[in-house]
């Protein structure tokens, strides 16, 4: 019977022990992003319609998902992609080394999932604490991380992992007590990489470059032709036959010019360690074009891929202005500033925005949380500096 007794309080002290080491994982934020999810990545559910796209970056493997998910959980380091049924109304992931944790969606402003859509989940583990610096001396430890929306994993002796995120124009700024410390960083289409950093007496700034992944190109034109990728003459291999490259991976506008010829251009999607082939076939003569009655630029002939290459610059116009806008709401997101929001009748508020996602604005203003929908945007930023008001230099958005 004491035997019995004794393995009862044993396994009763083994589980609180592994309780008390599991601690519940917080949630540091959840918003829905600007963005769409790209073709090659999509999927559909078991009723035809496209998923949502659930990113979610924590420093723990993720064993399973308890909710409306499609397909494999896809690994892509500090970052996991799950896709989940639109509709959506949270969702439980069960973690390797910590206890799970639910995400109700409505909790962050987000009634349900919609269809296509990419949303950002940040999970914050109970070993992410700052270092205590009482005491300790230390420095300034000062990166610039290319690309600027890599994430870096930062750790040492007496400092758990735990993420950092650079300011918009990749700039990373952390104290530390002096020593050695190891790192990785990663982003969305490049290699990562790891080393080692070190916090001394010096204040020197040091870069941690990604190398970009990349696929290859071959473009295949029987003319002697110039080949040019993104305005960028392409260095041939094989004059008038073919040509070869390797780019990071992206979309690309190619084109084929030659004297007395009518240029061509073809759109190229570059996809990671792969080949694509672009085949222009034999270009049009000036001579040929006559005869027939063509304009020398043979717009005829070149109206799809006219009508392509404008479509494709409008949409990436369009990217580009969300990826700014997004740059700036998460640059405010860690920087904690202030900020005049204009108001539909002319009026302003000033007020500390507490998190912004495509559709709301959260701000306090005295003491009070508050909503705003878009298409209220903040359209200049103040900062406050030892009780002074200083206004914003920068141009308004």
């Amino acid at each position: 019977m004491n035997i019995i007794k004794t393995v009862a309080l044993l396994l009763i002290g083994l589980t609180a022990l592994n309780a008390e080491a599991q601690e519940p994982v917080k949630v540091k934020s959840f918003s829905m992003t600007t963005d769409h999810i790209p073709g090659d990545y999509r999927q559909k559910d078991l009723n035809g319609d496209l998923c949502a796209l659930l990113k979610v970056q924590v420093l723990d493997d993720i064993e399973g998902v308890d909710g409306n998910k499609i397909g494999d959980i896809v690994d892509r380091g500090v970052e996991k992609w799950i896709y989940l049924c639109k509709g959506s109304r949270n969702v439980r992931l069960r973690l390797k080394n910590h206890l799970p944790v639910r995400v109700v969606f409505k909790d962050y402003k987000v009634n349900a999932l919609e269809s296509n859509r990419v949303y950002e989940l940040v999970l914050e583990l109970p070993t992410q604490a700052p270092v205590s610096m009482a005491g300790v001396k230390g420095n300034d430890l000062r990166l610039k991380l290319v690309p600027g929306n890599a994430i870096l994993v930062l750790w040492g002796d007496n400092l758990p992992k735990h993420i950092e995120y650079p300011q918009a124009d990749g700039t990373l700024k952390v104290h530390l007590p002096y020593g050695r410390y190891n790192y990785f960083a990663e982003a969305d289409g490049y290699i990562r990489t790891e080393g080692n950093l070190f916090v001394d007496d010096k204040n020197e700034v040091t870069e941690v470059r990604l190398a970009p992944i990349v696929g290859e190109l071959v473009v295949n034109c029987p003319t002697k032709a110039d080949i040019f990728v993104n305005g960028v003459k392409m260095e041939s291999s094989k004059k008038g036959k073919q040509w070869t490259g390797k780019y990071p991976v992206g979309q690309y506008v190619v084109e084929a010019r030659a004297k007395r010829y009518a240029p061509k251009m073809r759109l190229a999607d570059i996809r990671p360690d792969a080949t694509t082939t672009v085949d222009f076939g034999e270009l049009t003569s000036e001579k040929e074009l006559k005869k027939k009655g063509l304009p020398l630029t043979d717009e005829s002939a070149t109206l799809k891929e006219s009508a392509l290459l404008a479509q494709a610059q409008a949409e990436a116009d369009r990217q580009a202005a969300l990826r700014d806008y997004q740059a700036k709401v998460d640059s405010m997101r860690r920087a904690n500033t202030y900020d005049v929001i204009n108001m539909a009748d002319g009026s302003t508020i000033l007020c500390t925005v507490t998190d912004v996602d495509a559709r709301n604005v959260m701000f306090k203003q005295k003491g009070v949380t508050r909503s705003l929908q878009t298409p209220v945007r903040l359209v200049e930023s103040i900062q406050y500096g030892n009780g002074e008001y200083k206004e914003f230099k920068g141009k308004k958005r």
